[in-house]
């Protein structure tokens, strides 16, 4: 800027403004450069996983998707940046799934603090909801703003993010949001605390920042309405096998893995690298009579918006047929409006996961083979309707204990259904299929157990697959192997906290592959033939690895806590040649990663390691159930 120049009396610099235009442009523009570069990348990783990798490639390849991941984030705050006031970019109002959106903000946070050396730790209260109805941007943009300044806190310290009820007041849960560090760090500049404070005041609340001699600490207050799990309004999904595909951009490395998900879903696919060559394609189509089932479109289309290129779709011959799915390379709020108004009917900013993506384009399919307008399909929808659609059974005489685990159902978004009886259960069961029964074992004359054995009865109307959780007020010595013979995969132990309640659902009702690796918890039939189809070598085998796998894992983890690393790889060893030995994958690659980090003398990253050996424990645990 001219130091001759000076600002008009009333404070409004002409220079100034455009200095600040400039800028603008210039983030938006480096945001949108690094978009096909970085979806490219974790597509390709997306693909790599499960592809047979040693623990040493997995271990590679979590360190590209890590770096991929930061970049991305990096990405994501450049357009932060660049909406420098309150209301751009912030998308319309709308119900949500408030522990999905603070689950996927975490995840990216805490890769950018582990690279910076930075100890990270996260909690959601029990009692805050998971629907709500609001606006999404302004809690992202607030916790997104308030974690990057506390991230600049110096190497070694600590950072933790706390979301907490702390108040209710009919269906309005007021809900306080804390980002908090163990150094003191400068204060944030006066423009994002006023914005932030104009930002919580849309949602009837406050912001602000305070800071000590060795702590800092940024906070904000939200009043957000509760919303109640409803039932699914999409009809049953339909696969996708076998329908044409039409794949539309510039980036060549995204078309690829595009091509490999339709490969993977036996569905012819054709290419289009611009939006020129793609309306010629659907021109070719329709000349011998047929159109492509869907049209995926990337936002990298040269000279042309999606959003004109949806309408140019629609105006060829063939293209009001087509279903539209929107893939921008960025999501920024409010494009998925704009997007419905120009006829798209699904919306999944990349990287897409290959799952969610496939679960997507099910649910639209199904919508419309039955002539039903659902509105748009997002990664939101499809989380939400995954829940929908598993309905939880609560069997229990007790009202008040059936309400206790109701409350916190509710919470997390759970559909489910309260019964006093297994007779009320089973009629129920007929027509509502469940992902999940919880069931009273404390019932007189061992009713609770005899109740389970009439569930998994398929001459009664039961369900032999479904996982069956037995809630007790004491659990002895020998009860486990009881219940296990009667078809119970689990038991927990009252009073049950809603940590243990929702990790029994997000294992049963929503299941996660370990570490992102998509691996196989066992391999039955295989480990079948090597014993030549003996099942009660099987079943020896099987518990004897189960009970070994553990006390192996505890010996490991309390090696690492001594500080002993000769021990621990020594344990993890022994495991890494068990697990191999049964089939079991995805034990034996983390074990493989976990040895790897003793040789290196990464404690953290082992230990880690070790906690997620104790999750694919549980996964194999379940299957051992089924067999």
């Amino acid at each position: 800027m001219n130091d001759n120049v000076k600002p008009p009396a009333n404070g409004h610099c002409p220079e100034c403004e455009q200095l600040k235009e400039r800028l603008e442009n210039l983030l938006d523009y480096l945001r949108r450069e690094l978009e096909a570069p970085i979806s490219s990348i974790l597509g390709v990783a997306g693909l790599m996983q499960g592809s047979g990798l040693s623990g040493e490639q997995a271990e590679y390849l979590r360190v590209i998707r890590d770096a991929a991941e930061g970049m991305d984030m990096v990405r994501r705050n450049l357009g932060d940046m660049a909406w420098s006031d309150s209301r751009s970019g912030l998308g319309g109002e709308g119900d949500y799934d408030l522990r999905v959106l603070v689950h996927d903000m975490v995840g990216l946070f805490r890769i950018h603090a582990r690279r910076r050396n930075i100890r990270f730790a996260a909690l959601v209260g029990d009692e805050v909801p998971s629907l709500v109805r609001g606006v999404p941007g302004i809690f992202r943009r607030m916790a997104g703003g308030f974690l990057n300044r506390a991230l600049q806190a110096p190497s070694g310290s600590t950072v933790s993010f706390d979301l907490n009820l702390a108040g209710r007041e009919a269906n309005l849960a007021e809900l306080r949001l804390e980002v908090s560090t163990n150094a003191q760090i400068g204060a944030p500049e006066e423009d994002f605390l006023l914005l932030c404070t104009e930002l919580a005041g849309r949602h009837d609340g406050q912001a602000g920042f305070e800071s000590g001699p060795d702590s800092s600490r940024f906070w904000a207050t939200l009043r957000l309405p509760e919303m109640k799990a409803r039932p699914t309004s999409y009809p049953p999904p339909e696969p996708i096998g076998g329908r044409s595909f039409l794949v539309v951009d510039s980036d060549s490395t995204w078309r690829g893995v595009l091509r490999e998900y339709c490969f993977l879903w036996a569905c012819p696919c054709t290419e289009a690298s611009d939006w020129g060559s793609a309306l010629e394609r659907m021109r070719e189509m329709a000349e011998r009579g047929e159109t492509f089932d869907f049209v995926l479109v990337g936002s990298n289309l040269e000279e042309m918006s999606m959003e004109d290129f949806a309408r140019q779709v629609r105006q060829t011959r063939g293209g009001g047929e087509t279903i539209l799915v929107a893939l921008p390379s960025s999501a920024k709020p409010g494009d998925a409006a704009r997007m419905a108004e120009a006829g798209f009917v699904g919306y999944l900013p990349t990287p897409a996961e290959q799952n969610k993506l496939y679960e997507a384009l099910c649910l639209i399919l199904g919508a419309r083979s039955r002539g039903r307008s659902v509105g748009l399909v997002t990664r939101h929808v499809v989380a939400e309707e995954r829940k929908r659609r598993k309905v939880v059974m609560m069997i229990d005489p007790d009202p008040g204990r059936r309400s206790g685990i109701a409350l916190k159902l509710n919470q997390g978004g759970y559909v489910h259904l309260a019964v006093s009886s297994a007779e009320e259960a089973l009629r129920l069961m007929r027509d509502n299929p469940c992902a999940l029964v919880f069931i009273d074992l404390d019932m007189p004359d061992m009713a609770g157990l005899h109740a389970v054995r009439s569930i998994r009865d398929p001459s009664r109307g039961g369900d032999g697959d479904v996982p069956i959780v037995g809630l007790t007020s004491a659990a002895e010595s020998g009860d486990a192997a009881l219940c296990a013979s009667f078809g119970v995969n689990e038991i927990l132990v009252r009073p049950v906290g809603t940590e243990s309640l929702f990790r029994v659902l997000e294992k049963y009702v929503q299941p996660n592959e370990p570490g992102g690796l998509g691996l196989q918890a066992l391999d039955v039939e295989r480990l079948l033939e090597q014993l030549d189809h003996d099942q009660e070598m099987l079943s020896e085998i099987l518990h004897t690895f189960l009970s070994e796998g553990r006390n192996r894992t505890e010996e490991f983890l309390a090696a690492l806590e001594k500080g002993d690393v000769a021990v621990a790889e020594q344990k993890i060893t022994a495991l890494r040649g068990m697990a191999g030995n049964i089939r079991a994958e995805g034990v034996r690659v983390l074990a493989e990663m976990a040895e790897q980090a003793c040789r290196r003398s990464r404690i953290d990253k082992a230990a880690s390691l070790g906690a997620e050996i104790i999750q694919e424990l549980w996964r194999v645990e379940q299957v051992v159930a089924l067999v």
